[in-house]
């Protein structure tokens, strides 16, 4: 071991100084040559790749280029680059001397072998080399040669036109619009028709990516949102440039198909592959029943799974006719003669509708920002507009026109170009420049074009930075500018196949909108200039939270404090408990503020009305919870099941798996569970008896929690779970449900929270790196080992339920949906040593209810791990935040003499030997107070979580908020229920507060949120409520509560985690002295 440790250690060293001698070596090649391409000191290994993890490399490599002038070389890890920004070298490189960079740079170069997701990310156009690609793009220019062009205008003109009738509502009421979302729909509409003869939409874009269903809308939006994987950026792009070529494959398995980010691509490239595939297919089936010719060669390319074929929308689709298939499928490779295959003709058709989808609905975002805020240039376009007539249609003739429209999309492009850098390889020695200076590029080079740094030039360009459409029609100042000084579709035979398909576009829709509109800024909106973030193409930037193009950006931002630059404000969480911190910050911040936990942007709210509209009114945009773990979870059958929970189940599974357990808490339902509520509360009572006669204080929790366990497993399952023999069962490692659930709520409030060194890193690291660090912290360890002993033991038992259920409904003919399938990851143990092995749930239990339900997403039946996984949730809800509600409320009457005297004054008016039922319960109004006020006070869950699906704006009386898309919210029960500004004295014990009517009426109705509220509101809350009040009823019928000697009538501290728990005096204790009843207080 120790010797191989030793091989391993040297060879790293070895490559480490033998890649650092690689850089230098390269390095020293340009001073072999005067003048010499000038570049930066660099790290030794990684190259300037540390500088451009700082900012966005647009504003380096301008930067860059103000201290070395038009040429200067850098290097990308292993890879050196020469950067140009000189116009008559960059026309070099792209047309005199393109034979010697006729390539671009590829992010991953590596030979793919027999991985297809890389052979077909290096057989789009955009990657292509050599003969290939001339092949490739001389079957695609008929698309865009001007009898096409002519074809596409009356599609342009109708998506136009739909898209002026949907800004009509907005231009009526003077709202603000968010008109980015709005494009992309014209521009997708319409790549789709021009080459495939199919309109592509992105209706029900999120709610098919969210239950894994193809929408090619969805697909193209998620690889422009996730540009930086795309283009390889983050740590994956960085060590592919830093370590060996080899590593380049299993490096983009690892990074760009694996983890939550790389999950989302996949999902785009089988979406948008598998969608090409099916197409090809009917359109390969047409030529032939026609007999028409075609050379595409078919191949076993698809790597997608049966869904992206059955599920997908164009499985019956056939494109039109002189689609961009059908000239695909009758073209050949000039390199071998044969034709294109259909991986090839595949990986076209995603680059089509990615490339015609998202460049041209920025440029026309950012032309409308511009104009907004330059009325004077508007107000010329305008005229422009108005001399050609408001009422015309508009053919591809008429464009000429519109000078001072084409000079405004120009100087947009050149502002916001759609690329901000153009690439190259050299693939020869070669020399640019001329007598006042030359540069030689050895072979291998990267050339990287910065059109960003050349159009912002202020030598080319007098005064950059403003927009100035006259620039491109005053004569005398285009002719003292280079021809290419303009480079937004690029220059020479590598330029954009489609700019003057995306110039005839961006202009027919302009002209249609201001032939109705005009354009103003929002209200406050701002008139600096948008940062950017640089990738595939040009969209705003700012700190991953605020990630789109044109963004309601009148809302005043939402506030946060200081953090640190890789863990965000996990380091304070870690000092105290959350909700103290979360509620410390909201009296600095007010009632909504930003934090981050590690990675992740948070919102945090504590205000009501912020609180209903993300729970009630805008429930639809916040339909789902956070997951700690939120990755695909592959073969992983532990997260699969933490997954499938009600508490973090989502979008149409979530609301199958509620609407079926739903009749367990129906009226009916809760009348006859009366019965088993009063016989545990007596069976308590009775316990009790011999402590009340000693005075001897007495720990209540466990007595509660052996009340709860024994209701919800009778109510539930019609099976009576017990606590007994806990604590030796768990040491001999035999299935008990009373260790399991003490376990999960106690090392597992670490794990719900993120706690511990795990759950920080959880946060911290990638997302691919989540079920790693969750099998290597919440599995096995201090903390993992008891966690993976509670999880098999509720879930075998649910495993065994089942199992004896299905059998007796299939003995007596019944009909189950439920689907059987291998989810059992636990030993024999947990199934030989359970003690419900044998036991029979009761009929129509939940079990019964679940196995007959269906997925509303799926059509079809629940499987045996997502019933188990509720089971699993039911037994643990119900049996800790009763326990702990009632613990709670004890404890508070013991320290409040006053409030307890009220108490006993309502149960001795209902009489001491009844037995309440359900309708008895109104007759206990000061009941149902003590028990809110106790909830208040100390909530069950401290918190709540939701995450936006869409972007969304939030509003109360201090301002408007955007909530961007996929951002977290937390919404601090806790701090909401304790804020002074809604109920007076907040730390004050005081049930009054739900009696007195004034008060009720001055409170927002959701200032109150023990149980949540909205479609995710506690589904079991009722029955809380109920079993509470009637446990609280016997025990005051027959005791009266006094603290333990020597406890303090301090307000308890708690810590928070899956609920709050009791914390005094560093033990989970909270004690009360029980006294025989008389009465007498």
């Amino acid at each position: 071991m120790g010797f191989n440790l030793v091989l391993v250690v040297a060879a790293g060293v070895i490559w480490f100084i033998c890649h650092g001698l690689r850089l230098w070596d390269r390095a020293r090649l340009y001073k072999c040559h005067i003048p010499q391409v000038p570049f930066l000191p660099m790290n030794f290994l990684l190259g300037h790749l540390t500088d451009l993890a700082k900012t966005q490399p647009c504003y380096l490599y301008d930067k860059w280029r103000q201290q070395l002038g038009g040429i200067y070389a850098i290097f990308l890890g292993k890879a050196p680059v020469v950067v140009l920004t000189d116009p008559k070298l960059i026309r070099q490189a792209s047309v005199s001397k393109f034979k010697s960079f006729h390539d671009r740079s590829r992010f991953i170069d590596a030979d793919p072998g027999k991985d297809k997701r890389v052979r077909s990310l290096q057989a789009g156009l955009l990657m292509a080399k050599g003969g290939y690609w001339a092949s490739v793009r001389a079957a695609m220019q008929p698309l865009f040669h001007q009898a096409a062009l002519q074809g596409y205008t009356p599609l342009m003109n109708a998506e136009a036109e739909r898209l002026a009738d949907k800004l009509g509502a907005a231009a009526e009421s003077g709202q603000p619009l968010e008109v980015h979302a709005l494009l992309k729909r014209v521009t997708l509409a319409v790549i789709g028709q021009a080459a495939f003869g199919i309109p592509f939409s992105l209706d029900h874009a999120d709610a098919d990516y969210a239950a894994g269903l193809p929408n090619v809308g969805a697909a193209v939006d998620l690889i422009f949102r996730l540009n930086r994987l795309t283009t390889g950026g983050g740590l994956g792009g960085a060590l592919m440039r830093v370590l060996p070529r080899w590593m380049e494959v299993p490096l983009f398995r690892v990074f760009f198909v694996g983890g939550k980010a790389g999950s989302a691509l996949e999902y785009s490239r089988c979406t948008l592959m598998s969608a090409a595939d099916l197409l090809m297919t009917n359109a390969l089936r047409r030529a032939e029943s026609k007999g028409e010719k075609v050379t595409m060669e078919q191949t076993d390319w698809q790597w997608w799974g049966r869904d992206f074929v059955d599920k997908n929308p164009y499985k019956d689709t056939l494109p039109a006719e002189n689609s961009v298939i059908d000239m695909l499928m009758r073209s050949r490779n000039k390199e071998t003669g044969a034709g294109l295959t259909d991986m090839q003709i595949g990986a076209q058709c995603s680059t089509v509708i990615a490339g015609g989808f998202e460049t041209s609905a920025n440029t026309l975002a950012f032309t409308l920002h511009l104009l907004a805020h330059h009325p004077e240039a508007q107000a010329k376009l305008l005229a422009e507009v108005d001399a050609f007539g408001r009422d015309k249609a508009l053919t591809l003739e008429d464009l000429p026109k519109f000078p001072y429209l084409d000079a405004v999309i120009h100087e947009s492009l050149r502002l916001y170009p759609p690329g901000w850098i153009g690439t190259r390889v050299a693939n020869e020695d070669v020399v640019l420049g001329d007598q006042k200076g030359r540069y030689l590029i050895p072979q291998g080079t990267h050339v990287h074009i910065n059109i960003f740094g050349l159009h912002r030039d202020p030598a080319i360009w007098p005064e950059p930075e403003a927009f100035r459409p006259e620039r491109f029609l005053n004569k005398e100042e285009m002719e003292g500018r280079h021809s290419n000084a303009w480079l937004a579709f690029g220059v020479g035979p590598r330029m954009c196949i489609g700019w003057k398909f995306a110039m005839q576009e961006m202009e027919l829709v302009l002209i249609r909108l201001f032939q109705q509109y005009t354009f103003k800024p929002a209200a406050g909106c701002s008139e600096e200039a948008i940062k950017l973030h640089t990738s595939i193409t040009f969209i705003c930037y700012g700190l991953r939270l605020w990630d789109r193009l044109i963004r309601l950006r009148h809302i005043p931002q939402v506030p946060f404090l200081p953090r640190n630059f890789l863990v965000g404000h996990l380091l304070e969480l870690s000092r105290t408990q959350p909700c103290y911190v979360y509620t410390e910050w909201q009296q600095k911040l007010g009632g909504i503020y930003l934090v981050f936990l590690g990675k992740s942007p948070v919102v945090v709210i504590s205000d009501p009305e912020l609180a209903r509209q993300v729970s009630v009114s805008k429930f639809k945009s916040f339909h789902d919870r956070f997951r700690f773990i939120d990755i695909n979870p592959g073969n992983d059958k532990r997260i699969r099941a933490l997954q499938s929970g009600l508490l973090m189940a989502k979008g149409g599974y979530w609301a199958s798996v509620r609407a079926a357990m739903q009749p367990l808490f129906h009226q009916a339902a809760l009348q006859g569970y009366t019965p088993v509520m009063n016989d545990k509360a007596e069976k308590l009572t009775e316990q009790l008896q011999g402590v009340a006669r000693s005075g001897e204080a007495v720990e209540l929790h466990a007595l509660l929690g052996r009340v709860t366990m024994g209701v919800i497993g009778e109510a539930a399952f019609g099976v009576p779970f017990f606590m007994d023999h806990a604590e030796e069962d768990y040491a001999a490692g035999k299935p008990n449900i009373g260790a399991a659930v003490k376990i999960i709520f106690g090392g597992g409030n670490r794990l719900a929270t993120g706690g511990g060194v795990g759950g920080t890193l959880l946060r911290v690291l990638p997302s691919w790196a989540e079920g790693l660090l969750f099998r290597a912290f919440f599995v096995v360890g201090a903390i993992g080992k008891p966690l993976e002993y509670a999880r098999n033991t509720l879930m075998s038992t649910g495993d065994l339920l089942m199992t004896n259920a299905l059998r007796r409904a299939q003995s007596k003919g019944e009909r189950v949906t439920m689907k059987q399938t291998d989810w059992q990851w636990w030993g024999r143990d947990f199934v030989d040593k359970n003690p419900y092995k044998e036991t029979v749930p009761a009929e129509n239990s939940v079990i019964d209810m679940l196995m007959r339900a269906t997925n509303k997403e799926t059509g079809s039946g629940l499987s045996d791990m997502q019933i188990g996984a509720q089971c699993n949730t039911l037994i643990a809800a119900g049996y800790e935040t009763s326990a702990n509600t009632l613990a709670f409320t004890l404890h508070l009457l013991a320290h409040h003499p006053e409030a307890q005297a009220k108490l006993l004054a309502e149960v001795d008016a209902f009489g001491r030997d009844k037995v309440p039922t359900l309708d008895d319960l109104p007759r206990f109004p000061y009941a149902d107070a003590v028990i809110r006020e106790s909830l208040r006070l100390y909530p069950p869950g401290w918190m709540t979580t939701r995450v936006a699906n869409e972007d969304v704006v939030l509003e109360n009386k201090q301002g408007r908020y955007l909530i961007p898309r996929e951002t977290q919210i937390h919404i601090n029960i806790f701090g909401m229920q304790r804020d002074p500004a809604i109920w007076p004295k907040p730390d004050a014990f005081r049930p009054e507060r739900f009696l007195d009517e004034e008060e009720k009426e001055q409170r927002h109705p959701n200032a109150w949120l023990a149980f949540g509220v909205g479609p995710r509101m506690c589904i079991g809350w009722k029955f809380a409520m109920q079993e509470m009040e009637l446990v609280l009823i016997r025990l005051f019928q027959q005791y009266t509560f006094q603290p333990a000697p020597g406890r303090s009538q301090e307000a308890l501290k708690i810590r928070t985690g899956i609920t709050v728990k009791q914390k005094v005096l560093g033990t989970e204790e909270l004690c009360c002295t029980a006294v025989n009843c008389a009465h007498d207080m």
